[in-house]
Order: C-alpha cells, then sequence, then structure tokens
C-alpha cells in the first residue's frame, strides 16, 4: 500500500479518458484554480479517441497514478487476439483497438503494461479510511465487493417506515 500524507489534499480523479487528449486537457485547465495535489487515473487511457499516446505523456508529465483498464490491457494485446476479435468483436471496437495498437510506441507499450490492475490507497487514519481503485472491466470483483462494504458500512441506516428497508440498501 502506497503511504500517503495525513495532510488534507486534492485528489483528481479520472478514468475512461480513452485517447481524448482535448478532453483530459480540459478537465486540467477547468480544475487548474483547484490546487490539484495528486492525480488519480483509474484506467482505459487508450480507446477510441486519436491521441493515446499524447493522453499517456501528459499522464506521466503531471506524475498521475494510473492503473490499467480493460481496453488498455485489449489494446496491448491486439495482435496475439486479432483473428478471434475479427469475428466476435463490434466493428468499432476492432477497428479501436487495432488503430490505438498500431499508435504505441515502444515506451508507451512499456508503460501500459507497467501499470498495476488495482491500487490500495491509505487516505485517512490507518486501517480506517482505505481506498481502492480498479478499472471495472478488469473481473476485480473482489475489489468491488471490498469498495461496496467499506460504502456500505459508513452510511446511516435508513428508519424503517412504509416502503423503506433497514438494512441501509
Amino acid at each position: 500500500m502506497k503511504q500517503r500524507s495525513t495532510k488534507s489534499r486534492t485528489i483528481l480523479l479520472c478514468s475512461d479518458i480513452h485517447g481524448n487528449l482535448p478532453a483530459l486537457e480540459a478537465i486540467l485547465d477547468a480544475t487548474r484554480a483547484e490546487s490539484i495535489d495528486e492525480i488519480w487515473n483509474l484506467g482505459d487511457i487508450t480507446g477510441y479517441a486519436p491521441f493515446p499516446v499524447g493522453v499517456i505523456e501528459l499522464l506521466r508529465n503531471r506524475r498521475a497514478t494510473n492503473i490499467i483498464g480493460n481496453y488498455d490491457q485489449k489494446v496491448l494485446a491486439f495482435r496475439d487476439h486479432r483473428d478471434q476479435w475479427k469475428g466476435n468483436k463490434r466493428s468499432d471496437k476492432y477497428a479501436a483497438f487495432e488503430w490505438n495498437h498500431g499508435q504505441l510506441s515502444a515506451e508507451a507499450r512499456k508503460f501500459l503494461k507497467s501499470l498495476p490492475e488495482s491500487i490500495k490507497f491509505q487516505i485517512g487514519v490507518p486501517d480506517n479510511d482505505n481506498f481502492v481503485s480498479a478499472d471495472g472491466g478488469n473481473n476485480q470483483s473482489s475489489y468491488a465487493g471490498y469498495i461496496y462494504h467499506q460504502i456500505r458500512s459508513r452510511l446511516p441506516q435508513k428508519q424503517a417506515g412504509p416502503g423503506r428497508q433497514t438494512d441501509g440498501a
């Protein structure tokens, strides 16, 4: 687990950029006044838009904390699966994986391959406030359950009444 300072900080949480560099730049410009301390990107750096390498470079330059998304994994795996995917992927997805695969430099591939599938952060008092990030497409069901139970345990319990559940759901 990455150890973080207990001081207050501002975190920009983003995901599913899918190669859309103008959108990422717009978000960073719009949040400039917020004095962002950290950027956490929850995956899918590559995908549909035409700037996967630009997005990677910007996230690296800003020292963002990144995890690999399912699209990133598929773009990296395209060469090994292209024949199989040609018959069973939607044509727009197939084209996106193929095009993005062809755009990635060796350095960009190495960067994507180095990313973890999930990261657990301590965001408050040790053993009290934890945050697990994982791309939903990575079949991280144990993490999804962990996040659900951590959040649910902190929600106020609803009062019983007509048509209302008492389990907090």
